[in-house]
């Protein structure tokens, strides 16, 4: 599962939440905004979990819930594949 939104919001207890889920084998296994977050990052890097934001169209509105999303990295640039449409 990649987790995608468009960016975080709320208090400093977020990134603890989410080690929370990874650690508990409940979280997902990369993370994607639209604008980047400082939130997210410093868990993200803690857990060695693949982070992606600044893409060039927005990927809340390219990819819906149940696509099957390819995430990859080629030098700083982070690409998402959307491989198959959900019904």
């Amino acid at each position: 599962t990649i987790l995608i939104y468009p960016k975080g919001s709320g208090s400093t207890v977020a990134p603890y939440v989410l080690m929370g889920l990874i650690y508990t084998d409940k979280g997902p296994k990369g993370i994607v905004n639209r604008d980047i977050c400082s939130l997210t990052i410093p868990a993200c890097s803690l857990l060695n979990l693949p982070y992606g934001h600044g893409f060039e169209s927005d990927p809340c509105m390219e990819v819906n819930t149940g696509d099957l999303v390819e995430m990859s990295k080629v030098g700083d640039k982070v690409t998402l594949t959307v491989l198959e449409r959900a019904d």
